[in-house]
C-alpha cells in the first residue's frame, strides 16, 4: 500500500521565526558570584542583526539589592571577548548575597513574535559578593591531549557487503551517504590532535567569574570554561587571558600539541577490513558510483579488479527513516568552547525556500520501512 503526502518543504526546513528577531531570547547572570570590584556577566543570545547589540542593550536594565540599598550599573557590551556585561556604579558590599532584578523590553524592540523571549527576567536572580579581585596573571593551564579519527564516509571511500549500496543524502542537513541493507565501512579518514585547555582547579569562584581565555580565535566557554582546538598538523598556541572588570589582556606561556601523533594526522588509509570482520556474510566489494548512488552493475571485490554486479538485492532507494550515526566535522579545526550566546535551535535546519511560494513534493509513505543506515 502506497499513501501520496503533499509536503510543503519550506514549512519543514524554515528555521525558527525568533531566529529572525532583534529580541533577546535568551539574559542570563553566566555565574553566581561576583566581586566587589568586578562586573556581573551575562550569557545572552538573540537572532535578528537590524540592531547593534549596544543599541539592542538600551531595552534592557538590572539592579541589585540588599534589601535596603540598591545597586545600579550599567551594560556594556564587550565586543573584543563578545560578552555582556554589568558594571555597577559604585563597588558591592563584599560578603553580602545580593537580589537580582533584571528588566528586558523586548516588545519595544519588535512586537513579533510575542513568544520569543517570554520567559526572560521572570526568574529570581540571586549573586553572592565574594573578595576583591587579585592582579591578572597567567595561570598554569590544565591541558589534555588527544587523538581523533574522523571517518570519510563517502560515495567513494566507502567498502561494502552484503547488498550494501550507499547512496547520497540530500537532505536538510549535512550532505552524507545512506544504505538501507548491508554493512558499509570506510576505508579512508582524517586524524587530528585534539587539545583541551581548562583552568587550574581550585580558582577563585569571583575569579573565575570575571576573567575569560581564548586560545588563537577559539574563546573558553563561559559556563564550564574550557577551550578545545583540533588540527591535522602539529601547532602551538599562546592562551590569551582577559579581565572583564579591567579590561586587560595578558599572555600565558606558549602550548604545544601533536608531536606524539606524527605520521597519524591529516589524510590516512583505514582497513575497512577490521570494521567489518564478523559482520559480512559475503565478500566485501565496492562499486562505481552513477548519479549519486553505487550501480550494482559495476562492482568488484575489495582488493580485486574486474567489473562484476553485485550480490542480489532490493535497491530501490525506498529506506527514508530518519536512523542514522552520529556524523564527524571535517574541517582543519574546531572549538568545543562557546561564544557567549552559542545556542542549538532544534525547530528547523535552515534550508533556502521562500515561504510565499509553497514548494510542493510528494512524499512516499510505505507500510513497512528498511533500516537507514547512515554515514
Amino acid at each position: 500500500m502506497l499513501l501520496l503526502v503533499p509536503v510543503d518543504t519550506a514549512q519543514a526546513c524554515s528555521p525558527d521565526e525568533c531566529e529572525y528577531s532583534d529580541r533577546w531570547r535568551t539574559f542570563e547572570p553566566a555565574f553566581t558570584t561576583v566581586a566587589p570590584d568586578g562586573v556581573v556577566v551575562f550569557q545572552t543570545y538573540r537572532g535578528g542583526d537590524q540592531l547593534s547589540q549596544l543599541d539592542a542593550l538600551a531595552y534592557a536594565s538590572f539592579t541589585l539589592s540588599d534589601g535596603q540599598t540598591d545597586y545600579e550599573g550599567t551594560f556594556e557590551w564587550d565586543e573584543a571577548w563578545e560578552a555582556v556585561i554589568w558594571r555597577p556604579l559604585a563597588p558591592l558590599p563584599a560578603g553580602e548575597t545580593l537580589t537580582g532584578t533584571l528588566v528586558v523590553d523586548n516588545d519595544a524592540i519588535a512586537e513579533e513574535p510575542a513568544w520569543c523571549g517570554e520567559q526572560i527576567g521572570q526568574q529570581p536572580i540571586s549573586l553572592t559578593v565574594g573578595q576583591p579581585l587579585p592582579p591578572l596573571e597567567a595561570p598554569a593551564f590544565e591541558v589534555l591531549e588527544s587523538y581523533d579519527l574522523d571517518e570519510t564516509l563517502e560515495l567513494d571511500t566507502v567498502v561494502c557487503c552484503d547488498g550494501a549500496y550507499p547512496e547520497l543524502d540530500f537532505g536538510c542537513g549535512p550532505e552524507g551517504v545512506y544504505w538501507s541493507d548491508g554493512e558499509c565501512a570506510a576505508k579512508a579518514g582524517v586524524g587530528r590532535v585534539r587539545a583541551l585547555i581548562a583552568w587550574p582547579e581550585g580558582l577563585l569562584p569571583e575569579v573565575a567569574a570575571d576573567r575569560r581565555f581564548r586560545i588563537g580565535n577559539f574563546y573558553s566557554s563561559l559556563t564550564n570554561a574550557t577551550a578545545s582546538r583540533r588540527d591535522t598538523e602539529p601547532y602551538c598556541v599562546t592562551p590569551k587571558i582577559h579581565s572583564y572588570a579591567t579590561g586587560e589582556v595578558i599572555s600565558g606561556g606558549e602550548l604545544c600539541f601533536g608531536d606524539a601523533f606524527a605520521g597519524k594526522l591529516g589524510e590516512v588509509a583505514i582497513d575497512p577490513l577490521v570494521a567489518l570482520a564478523g559482520v559480512c556474510a559475503d565478500t566485501p566489494y565496492t562499486c562505481a558510483p552513477v548519479d549519486g548512488a553505487w550501480d550494482p552493475n559495476q562492482c568488484e571485490p575489495w582488493g580485486q579488479t574486474g567489473t562484476t554486479a553485485g550480490p542480489d538485492t532490493d535497491t530501490d532507494g525506498s529506506g527514508t527513516d530518519s536512523e542514522g550515526s552520529e556524523g564527524s566535522d571535517s574541517d582543519g579545526s574546531d572549538s568545543d568552547g562557546a561564544t557567549t550566546g552559542d545556542l542549538v535551535d532544534d525547530k528547523g535546519c535552515a534550508c533556502t525556500s521562500n515561504p510565499a511560494e509553497p514548494n510542493w513534493a510528494w512524499l512516499a509513505l510505505v507500510l513497512v520501512w528498511p533500516r537507514r543506515r547512515r554515514g
